[in-house]
């Protein structure tokens, strides 16, 4: 028996490497320019809901007809027809019947009502964050196409061989697991909604209790929560990928940009490398701070409603969990969809923060290099002659009035306007998730013990 196993473990592992391999040579021309297009797509298709191009976009002609609009009216009309229909389940049975909360829970032998008011408030923030992001679009204030509009046609030489292997693997094990979610999310959806169409069909239709109209009205209702739900498990894994893997090669990328200036930190001769490398960092630091700026425009929204599905995640995660002792295999699906929506959240965070760390160790580095220089300069007698030149104080001045912009423009991302995600953010909204999930657990699960 350990040798068929140790046999099977092989083959997969080969067949892995296989796999793998050929996926890296489908990706080894034009790494960045696929990202980019994905990316694109991907929000075009789970967040704007608009059908445009970047020329389009760039030469500010969109066109106003019923092919750019036509999955805008047909996404928004499904959406909100499924949030006024769960509400209606939740709050007013008697029109939804027989679908309602008892006949539910009969059914799937767990509370749905919790469930429920879960997915009305989570689709209510997803369209109102929708809104937003559709008004930025139709009025061109959209930034994050203007990096597209970059990126699109760019060469691969930008970020080095090692970081564009990491981007492959990346991709790999991100589709692997978007996949797997996604095929195991839609099972699940399909397997509930046949469960209760069959019931209506072959149980409650032959007893009387409902008549031809009931079926013909509810089971479409039934098929839209059942798409809708697969819709938002494509928002949390399609498009949350390929928005880590964005960010993770515009940090890659930014941050060589910037090791071709760090030069001036050395200390072989002061005053050439201020005359050569000090202008080429101010560039590339104001195109860095340009283009995260541009980035941060666009999906501070986003992040912010991330953050308050997140910890309501967290809060019905707990309540089902605990009300639901015996747990079928259907309550799973809404638990699995919460998890992943905060471990999304999570990985977004803590991508993100890096950022911000980023650029205080170079504010570091360059406030030490600016201390050595300042001294070598000022009290050495053999380099008074740089004191004395007019061209060099005014260097010195420029230098200290730039660091002091850098130290105080808090460069990185934001959760909309509320606060910055730095490291130290990241740690303490991890804690809070903590004492979220201990206060919840006391105030409500042990008095509902």
């Amino acid at each position: 028996m350990n040798a068929i196993q140790r046999k099977c473990q092989t083959m997969m592992k080969t067949n892995f490497i296989k796999k793998f391999n050929e996926y890296q040579q489908s990706l080894k021309k034009n790494v960045i320019r696929k990202l980019t297009k994905e990316f694109f797509e991907s929000m075009k298709y789970f967040v704007i809901r608009l059908e445009f191009t970047l020329d389009d976009y760039q030469k500010r002609k969109i066109r106003w007809n019923f092919h750019t609009y036509s999955r805008t009216i047909l996404f928004t009309s499904l959406c909100w027809t499924t949030i006024i229909y769960l509400t209606c389940i939740r709050l007013f049975s008697i029109i939804t019947y027989p679908v309602n909360v008892d006949y539910m829970k009969r059914l799937y032998n767990y509370d749905v009502g919790t469930v429920l008011s879960y997915g009305i408030i989570c689709y209510s923030l997803l369209e109102i964050a929708w809104f937003q992001i559709f008004h930025d679009v139709i009025t061109y204030d959209f930034q994050v196409n203007d990096l597209f509009i970059e990126y699109k046609d760019i060469d691969d030489d930008i970020i080095n061989s090692k970081s564009q292997i990491f981007l492959q693997k990346l991709i790999f094990i991100a589709d692997i697991l978007t996949k797997t979610i996604r095929i195991g999310s839609l099972i699940a959806a399909m397997w509930m909604a046949i469960i209760m169409s069959l019931n209506m069909i072959f149980n409650l239709y032959p007893n009387g209790q409902i008549n031809l109209f009931h079926i013909i009205t509810t089971i479409p209702l039934i098929i839209l929560c059942v798409w809708r739900f697969i819709y938002l498990i494509g928002q949390l894994t399609i498009f949350v990928k390929w928005l880590l893997i964005f960010i993770e090669f515009f940090i890659l990328h930014n941050i060589e940009m910037m090791k071709d200036s760090m030069k001036i930190f050395s200390d072989k001769n002061i005053c050439i490398n201020q005359r050569i490398y000090w202008p080429m960092f101010k560039k590339n630091y104001v195109i860095f701070f340009d283009k995260t700026m541009k980035l941060n425009h666009t999906i501070r929204s986003m992040l912010m409603t991330l953050e308050m599905e997140s910890k309501l995640s967290i809060i019905f995660f707990c309540l089902i969990t605990k009300e639901q002792e015996q747990k079928e295999w259907f309550i799973y699906e809404p638990l699995m969809a919460m998890m992943t929506m905060f471990l999304a959240t999570t990985g977004i965070y803590s991508r993100l923060a890096s950022l911000s760390t980023i650029h205080q160790q170079f504010i570091r580095l360059i406030i030490e290099w600016q201390a050595r220089t300042q001294q070598k300069i000022l009290f050495r007698d053999r380099r008074r002659i740089y004191y004395n030149n007019r061209n060099m104080i005014h260097d010195l001045i420029s230098q200290n009035l730039f660091i002091q912009t850098m130290a105080d423009n808090h460069f990185g991302f934001t959760c909309s306007r509320i606060f910055e995600i730095t490291k130290y953010k990241y740690v303490e909204l991890l804690l809070l998730n903590i004492v979220l999930i201990i206060m919840f657990y006391k105030k409500f699960c042990l008095n509902l013990s």
